[in-house]
Order: structure tokens, then sequence, then C-alpha cells
């Protein structure tokens, strides 16, 4: 999870690509879905699942079969998730046409939430990443996720998923249990998708990308040798996130949209891959040319 008193800035710079996606996507989405394509032939191995077998699927493929290919398709889900973790720049324009159709997903189906509700998400985390997580309940902060957080009402699944064979004084991991408070007042996107999904069983409840939270408390169980994190859901990040996108909406309305992504790399100080994404569009018919040299002369400057 990510620390917002200390990387405030990629979680705004989420926020915009979350804006960019759609228009993104809506502007080409010929190109996009043969980006996603490309990521299923490249990434898309497990034990059970060959691409051709995905691709097959992909062409009877609609919107409103995201979350189940999502929750059906782990090493599809790895992949995004771990894009998103990394800010992998390529796997991220690449996967927009999917990103796009599961955020959407998730906020049509937010309404149907009740009020307030517990999930729970069990996690062995890394001896390092637990103790960062201590020292922001010490300072009482705000984190965010990478990714997609998948989540569960029933605590007994969660567990599942905290259970480490070594001690949880083992330097390889900590046994770690997320209680997790929602409250309907923060506008969190947030879906209960048990009944879209593969596995109904596990009553999932997945959060949207960078969702933000405040860590309440850290608590020892010294019979289940787990750890307990208490957190609850906040607009704190989403709240400066759309001011920052309201004070910038004129640049965002005028500039195309490709440009902007392109932009938006360098700015993250990923030159090369800025160079690279911009270099895909020199002979395409929908950007003007000379705009694209023009960009790619401000990047290599």
């Amino acid at each position: 999870m990510r620390d917002l008193s200390k990387e405030l800035a990629t979680y705004v710079w989420y926020q915009l690509l979350k804006s960019l996606i759609a228009k993104l996507t809506t502007d080409n989405e010929e190109m996009a879905m043969n980006d996603f394509k490309e990521i299923i032939k490249e990434h898309c191995y497990d034990s059970k699942t060959h691409p051709e077998k995905l691709l097959d699927a992909m062409e009877y493929y609609e919107p409103i079969h995201a979350i189940w290919v999502y929750s059906d398709q782990k090493g599809f889900s790895s992949i995004i998730n771990m894009a998103l973790r990394k800010q992998d720049i390529n796997l991220l324009y690449k996967s927009r046409w999917f990103i796009r159709d599961l955020s959407n997903s998730l906020s049509q189906l937010r309404p149907n939430l009740p009020p307030k509700m517990r999930v729970y998400h069990g996690a062995v985390l890394p001896r390092e990443s637990f103790n960062k997580l201590q020292h922001i309940v010490r300072q009482r902060t705000f984190v965010s996720t990478f990714g997609y957080l998948s989540t569960s009402k029933k605590l007994l699944v969660a567990e599942q998923f905290s259970s480490n064979q070594k001690s949880v004084t083992d330097e390889s991991g900590v046994s770690v249990m997320f209680e997790i408070d929602i409250d309907d007042e923060t506008n969190v996107i947030v879906a209960d998708i048990s009944k879209h999904s593969k596995f109904q069983e596990e009553e999932e409840v997945l959060f949207d990308i960078d969702s933000t939270f405040e860590v309440l408390h850290v608590n020892f169980d010294e019979v289940k040798q787990l750890y307990t994190i208490q957190m609850q859901t906040s607009t704190y990040g989403n709240d400066l996130a759309n001011e920052y996108l309201r004070y910038n909406q004129k640049e965002l309305d005028r500039l195309n949209v490709e440009l902007l992504f392109g932009q938006l790399i360098a700015d993250m100080g990923e030159f090369e891959k800025s160079i690279e994404y911009f270099k895909r569009f020199i002979d395409q018919d929908n950007i003007n040319p000379v705009d694209i040299r023009i960009n790619l002369g401000w990047v290599y400057a």
C-alpha cells in the first residue's frame, strides 16, 4: 500500500490515468481491443488456461463480462495489478480496454452496497511492508492501494490467504488480516461482485484502483499468531485528486488525450517509455505527425 503523506503525487497520477483511460479507449476502440489481446498472447499463461482459449473466448466478450474474466483468469488479473504496482506504462496502456470495463462495472454496482459493512483481506506481508504499515498507524495518516483490492465478506475466506507456514516472527513474512469498514459517505468505488464472479462462494468485494483508507489500529492475536490491521474507507486522497483535476481541466480538454498520456509518462520520469509510446503513433492517422514529432523533441530535450 502507498503512504499518501509521502506519495500523494503518484496517487494523483493514477487518478489522472483513470480519467484518461476512458477517453483513450473511446477514441480508438479497435486499437485498444487489439492491444488487450496482445497482452493475453504475451502474458496469460497458467496451468489451466492457454492464450489461444482465452482469445477465442474474447471473441464473445462484452463489457459486462469484465468481472467474470477478472475472477476467472488469475494470471491476467495478476498482470494488471503488477502493472499498476510497478507503474509499468506499456502494460497499463495495453490493458486500458479491460481496466476501463472493470472499473466501470464496479462503479455501476457500487449503489447496491449497504450504507455500512465490514470486509476482510488476508495476506502474508514482507517484514518491511508490515513495518511501514505500523509507522503509518503511529502517524495517523492514510494509505491507498496500488491496484484492485480483493476482499471478502467472510472472515474464514480471508483467513485462507493470511496463513503463513512459518512463524509469524520469521523474516520471510508476517501473517496479517485487514479489517476494512466501508462507509457509504466516503464514495470509495467498491462493489460486491460475488454474483458476477466465477467463485461466488468467496463472497468477494472488490475495491477499485487507488482506493483510500485511514489506518486506525494494529493488534496482535497471540493464539492465532496473526496481526489485525483495522482500516476504514476515506475521501482524503480522492478530494485532493479531484481538486487537481478541476484545476487542470482546461488543459485536459484542450490537449489530444493520446498526447497528454505520453506527456504524463514523461512527467513521471519515464522518458524512454514516453519515447516508445509516442513512436507508435507516427504512422497513425488519428494524430497529426507534426504533434508527435514536437512531443518527441520535448521528451528528448
